[in-house]
């Protein structure tokens, strides 16, 4: 499985973000405070919005709860180092509908 991402500033750059649990916390903990419109996408649906390097807004919450906070609050307070994220960066040439809700 993989994460979908896109910022609703910039429709035309996806990241695919490689699907565990860590590296999903490893790519929110390192965005920028700055980049506060990440829209992240499991299966085609929208799974996380991002204010920066915070969660705005979640689907599934037990997940949220249970095992994303769990791996990305250590990250976030800097009491475990965060990994390199595996994840691709590409250009699409058609601007995504979804992203700007």
């Amino acid at each position: 499985m993989k994460y979908t991402a896109y910022r609703k500033s910039d429709p035309y750059t996806l990241y695919e973000i490689e699907g565990t649990t860590k590296n999903l916390a490893a790519f929110i903990a390192t965005r920028s405070p700055f980049e506060n419109d990440f829209y992240i996408f499991r299966d085609g649906r929208l799974f996380l919005t991002l204010v920066g390097f915070f969660i705005d807004r979640a689907v599934d919450k037990d997940f949220l709860a249970y095992e994303l906070l769990p791996v990305l609050v250590p990250m976030q307070q800097r009491e475990v180092p965060i990994p390199t994220v595996n994840m691709t960066k590409k250009y699409v040439n058609k601007q995504r509908e979804d992203v700007l809700l």
